[in-house]
């Protein structure tokens, strides 16, 4: 039932809003897609379109700082992403746990940059008061992915991706991004934590007195 719910779709347009959002593509597709996914059906579209052609140029979306470089068969079992998370941050311990529980391959690593001994020059040089504004991860070839870019890789590698692919679409990127910034500009103020020139203000001091000390 969920293969013929598809057959009406164009597929080649389909892959390219999943893989490389273009946004000359009909909005008709994006509608289609959209009614699809409200019917409850999302799974089904994505194990089709897991068995249809791959687009050519998927790195066009690594050099963007979209997606990690795809690694080849005989990689290292090193960490593919290293993910910076607030360890201050109750929501963002319990997204932490959640990864940390499905990622049986130990594909990511976790990075607490709330913790005293936190250091940007080993982490692609982000500080701590841009680490704290919004979200990072690096990949291993060293490419930083911010904001929801992270959440997309991070759950592809832990076998989740088709819940964070809709975010690619025309349609629906801007939105998403636009929410995360309201959070991301919020999240102190709303998980009952001091602003950020506190924060950084009080880290600074403890620096300083550990040094002397």
């Amino acid at each position: 039932m969920q293969h013929s719910l598809l057959q009406s779709l164009p597929i080649e347009p389909i892959v390219q809003l999943f893989i490389e959002p273009r946004e000359s593509a009909p909005l008709g597709v994006h509608l289609q897609l959209l009614q699809t996914l409200m019917q409850g059906h999302l799974p089904g579209m994505v194990r089709t379109l897991h068995s249809a052609a791959w687009p050519q140029s998927p790195l066009q979306l690594v050099h963007r700082g979209l997606c990690c470089a795809p690694l080849a068969m005989n990689a290292s079992s090193a960490a593919q992403l290293t993910l910076l998370f607030d360890g201050g941050c109750p929501l963002c311990v319990r997204e932490v746990r959640f990864l940390e529980r499905r990622d049986r391959a130990k594909r990511i690593r976790f990075v607490d940059i709330d913790a005293p001994d936190y250091n940007p020059s080993a982490h692609g040089e982000i500080g701590y008061r841009e680490a704290m504004g919004r979200i990072h991860a690096i990949c291993l070839d060293g490419t930083v992915l911010r904001d929801v870019a992270v959440f997309r890789e991070a759950y592809r590698l832990i076998g989740l991706g088709w819940l964070y692919a809709p975010t690619r679409w025309p349609l629906i990127s801007p939105i998403v991004d636009r929410i995360y910034a309201i959070w991301a500009a919020r999240r102190l103020q709303l998980t009952g934590r001091p602003d950020l020139d506190t924060l950084c203000s009080d880290r600074n001091a403890c620096r300083v007195s550990s040094t002397q000390d």
